[in-house]
Parts: structure tokens; sequence; C-alpha cells
């Protein structure tokens, strides 16, 4: 494959001598992650109130 043109704008920018430079955390997800981990890190819901019953005809089910 051989394409017709170029990329329009790869090339017209300055060069650069090292990498890419990026914002710390520009969007909280560190934190976001930390306190995810101090709270147990789990989505399931709570299972006291459900008996093992309907679990397992949940199952059967699929």
């Amino acid at each position: 494959f051989v394409p017709d043109r170029e990329f329009s704008g790869a090339d017209h920018g300055p060069r650069r001598d090292g990498p890419v430079q990026f914002e710390e955390d520009p969007f909280g997800l560190d934190k976001f992650l930390e306190e995810a981990k101090q709270h147990g890190g789990s989505k399931r819901a709570s299972t006291s109130g459900r008996s093992k019953d309907y679990d397992h005809e949940k199952k059967r089910r699929k």
C-alpha cells in the first residue's frame, strides 16, 4: 500500500528533542484510584439479604 498523500499536519510542526511532556494527572485519576483502594474496591453489592437458593436459580437460568 502506497498512500496518495501524506498525513495532514504530521510533519509541519517543529521537531522535538525529547519525549512528549504530559500533565501530571489532569483528570484526578490517581486520587480516584487511591480512594477506591481505601474503600475496598469492590463493585459487588452486598448479598447478605439473598439466600443461596436465589443465586443458584440465577446461575441455572443462563
